[in-house]
This record gives C-alpha cells, structure tokens and sequence, in this order.
C-alpha cells in the first residue's frame, strides 16, 4: 500500500511549539495531517486550538503516512525511536543541545537519519515540500534511519547500553551498597 505523502503527528499540546504543524492542516492540508489529542490537562477546545480532539492512533496507523513529525514533549519522547520502524521519513524537531534526549539520540546524524526542523518550525513548510520533491532522497534518509535503529537499537543492545552505564555510575558512589531486607530480585520468571 502507498503511504499518503503527507507530514502526520497526534499527540496533545503539551507545548505550543506543534501548533504551525497542526495549522498547517487547516491551510495545506495537501502537506500535512496533524491534530492534537486531548490529555489528562486538557480543560477547552483552546487546548486542540479550537478543533475538536483526535481520537489517539496506534503506531501502524502513523505508518501509513509517508513523514513524520517527532517532538520532545514533557521529556524525551520516547516514540522517537518507534517511528523509524515506520519506514517513513522522520522529520525531529529540536537542537541537539535540547533538555530530555535518549541515549542513543546523539548518534542519528541530521539528513542521513532524519530532516531536522528549527524549534521555531519556521522551515516547516519548505521542509516537507523539499521531501516531497525528492523522493529518492527522502527515501534514502527514511532506510538510513530504520538501518540504525535496527542495528543499534535492539534490546540487546539496550540492555548492554544500560548493564555498561549502571556499572560506570556504580564506581561513582562513594558508599557502600547494601540489599535492604525487604527486597527480592526481580527475574523473568518472577514476573
């Protein structure tokens, strides 16, 4: 099936930084397909801009659109790495100095894994025609970025990432740790 060569996002309006993206909806609706969800906070339709609230979409349904849009939210956000799995274009939003990353973030490289896109979302518009002009090349940078995630993101790779990043903040602690008495270790067949 094609995907619809369209910039999609859901999620709620935990910043207004996504609303360029969400009206851009209402005026080139041909470039994007972006709507705000309601969230535990939300009070009005102010909190949708005005429109009423999207109804919440699996990851499959994000996949059915050739871009997509990923935004930190109220801290990393953790969809980031799920949405190249999409083998869509990621577009990211942000600076690489932002608050709230993952580990592996620093890795991705700006146009061979993903198209970044100022905080201010003022390149917004031109960033998807650009995509959508250049489909060779959007393509290209879509299969680099589920390449790395594919390769650098399994969760053996994860579980290493960690078991290598509690051991160096082990050798930090200048006490001694002790078990409590009321612990008991958690395994996979304690679950």
């Amino acid at each position: 099936a094609r995907k619809k060569p369209q910039a999609f996002f859901r999620g709620s309006r935990t910043t207004p930084q996504r609303d360029p993206l969400v009206r851009l909806t209402t005026t080139r609706p041909e470039l994007a397909h972006a709507h705000y969800t309601k969230n535990q906070a939300s009070r009005s339709l102010g909190d949708t801009l005005g429109l009423p609230p999207a109804e919440e979409m699996p990851l499959e349904g994000h996949c059915e659109y050739r871009y997509l849009f990923n935004f930190k939210g109220m801290a990393a956000s953790f969809r980031y790495k799920h949405l190249f799995l999409c083998r869509s274009l990621v577009f990211h939003v942000g600076t690489p100095g932002d608050d709230f990353v993952e580990f592996f973030q620093e890795a991705l490289v700006p146009w061979v894994h993903y198209v970044p896109v100022s905080p201010s979302l003022d390149d917004l518009e031109e960033k998807i025609v650009w995509a959508q002009e250049h489909d060779a090349e959007a393509q290209a940078i879509a299969q680099a970025g589920l390449e790395f995630v594919r390769d650098n993101l399994r969760y053996e790779d994860v579980k290493q990432y960690w078991r290598a990043l509690l051991a160096a903040y082990g050798k930090l602690l200048r006490w001694k740790v002790t078990k409590h008495r009321d612990t008991s270790e958690i395994t996979t067949a304690s679950h």
